[in-house]
């Protein structure tokens, strides 16, 4: 018999299922943590009232109420926007998603856009004609929900308050499974790959909750960890619908760059350097008319020279690791002893910058779900501040560096210390990091060159999503090594 659910215990439910996204910082864009506590706050005064009026006294979930649930994850008068095939999209929270989410080439297990009410009333209606619930059952519903992914955003979200809640309301420990994402991304892909890619799906359900249980018990087993530790290039496909290499879904990427090793020894750290600020900044010489370009070719060499060597000096071989002053000494090194540059500001006007030296000014990131507004980055007064957080976050720490590689480029990129140029230096110092650790760079200058929109989308989606999802930038990588392999030669590794 289901229990009673009193508001006490729905608010502390929630507050449960809710607080990992909290302590993450993703509530919000840019991990701005008073945002986030008023975000969080507001779902907490607002959910517990609506569930307990709308769902606690009723026997059976309804597709009212999930939509409720979902429309009061936003604040009044929000669109949820998403971009997909070259169309913005613009969501009402509540109503159901307005896209497809996969192509004709894609494997993506998503309901059609037209399936989606009548898919969502299917598989509600079994699991409410279900008079004896187990956990296995309230399993397969939270499997089922994914599998349509109704809305355009927040789908885990509701699920997971969802999926809690049903829990406790039969008696069930909670499985806790929006934890599990923020915790331990990984195990979470597997046993979801483990349920997607099994034909005997209800037959595995009780192993999947064991598996749930042994995590959070600290008790998984090593078999398990060592298979996890291979899934996290495996979304590639789904993500992107393109096939990557066999050997991106089973090894982790640090091995495929120390394929590359034996190359990196051959061509040197002062030579790889000379590509990172070749790959930068040749596309924008080439942007020059041919008499230009004729004219300028050996200026343009010597400046990549000298930009070289104090790169080579100032970081690479220096034992201190990268410094604020160092990174100064770049943005200042990329005008080639230039005092003033015009810049325009994110409000459109025209002001002098001076190379080398932080913003005075409030700047932003160009929305590309809502042209001609912006994302507004660090405020010129706190950039020391999170810069040096950020450098701290890098020395420190027995992380994945190709973890801190990514963590480093995105922060650098909210952060936006300088006036212009921040995307060059953040793709700059993220190969350039890597270089310093004896590790072959992934060229992510190049990458964006080729995928110029999509890494854009990228970059975007991290920043003011609702989940911070590092999965497509390790595709970036796995994507870019498995270029340098074939330039190399190296096809056997494919």
């Amino acid at each position: 018999m289901p229990i009673l659910l009193d508001r006490e215990a729905i608010q502390s439910t929630i507050h449960k299922t809710l607080a990992p996204k909290l302590g993450t910082g993703v509530l919000t864009p840019f991990g701005e943590q008073d945002n986030a506590r008023k975000a969080f706050k507001n779902a907490m005064e607002l959910l517990p009232d609506y569930i307990y009026k709308n769902y606690s006294k009723s026997d059976t979930l309804t597709i009212g109420f999930i939509q409720g649930l979902h429309r009061l994850l936003y604040p009044e008068g929000t669109k949820v926007v998403i971009y997909r095939d070259g169309i913005y999209h613009y969501n009402t929270p509540g109503e159901w998603r307005l896209y497809n989410d996969k192509t004709e080439e894609d494997n993506h297990p998503h309901s059609e856009q037209i399936n989606i009410e009548s898919d969502m009333i299917a598989f509600t209606c079994d699991y409410n004609l279900i008079e004896t619930k187990k956990r296995t059952d309230v399993l397969q519903y939270y499997f089922d929900f994914l599998r349509v992914h109704p809305f355009a955003d927040s789908n885990l979200t509701v699920i997971s308050i969802i999926h809690d809640l049903e829990c406790k309301k039969y008696g069930f420990e909670t499985m806790d499974l929006l934890q599990i994402r923020f915790e331990d991304r990984k195990f979470y892909l597997y046993f979801l790959y483990y349920y997607e890619n099994n034909k005997n799906k209800m037959g595995i359900l009780d192993e999947i909750i064991k598996l749930i249980d042994d995590f959070h018990n600290k008790k998984l087993s090593q078999k398990v960890i060592d298979e996890k530790d291979k899934i996290i290039i495996k979304t590639t496909t789904e993500l992107f619908g393109k096939k990557i290499p066999l050997v991106f879904d089973q090894k982790d990427i640090l091995e495929f760059g120390k394929k590359l090793h034996p190359h990196f020894e051959k061509e040197g750290k002062q030579y790889l350097v000379r590509q990172v600020m070749q790959n930068i900044f040749h596309p924008y010489f080439l942007t020059k008319s041919q008499e230009v370009q004729e004219k300028c070719r050996g200026q343009f060499e010597q400046h990549m020279e000298i930009l070289t060597k104090y790169v080579m000096d100032e970081y690479i071989n220096n034992p201190d690791g990268l410094t604020i002053e160092c990174i100064r000494g770049i943005h200042k090194n990329i005008y080639g002893g230039l005092t003033k540059i015009k810049v325009k500001t994110t409000g459109g006007e025209e002001e002098y910058m001076t190379p080398g030296e932080f913003k005075t000014k409030p700047n932003g990131i160009s929305r590309l779900d809502n042209p001609g507004t912006y994302l507004f980055c660090t405020p010129p007064e706190k950039v020391v501040e999170e810069l040096q957080k950020l450098l701290s976050s890098l020395h420190e720490g027995n992380e994945n560096i190709y973890k801190k590689v990514i963590q480093l480029f995105l922060t650098f990129t909210e952060i936006h210390p300088f006036p212009d140029d921040n995307g060059k230096i953040g793709m700059m110092l993220a190969d350039l990091i890597l270089i310093k650790n004896d590790i072959y760079p992934f060229f992510m200058s190049s990458f964006k060159l080729a995928n110029k929109q999509r890494f854009y989308e990228m970059i975007q989606e991290y920043s003011h999503g609702s989940e911070k999802d590092m999965v497509p930038f390790y595709a970036m990588i796995a994507e870019s090594y498995a270029s340098l392999y074939e330039q190399k030669g190296m096809a056997d590794f494919l």
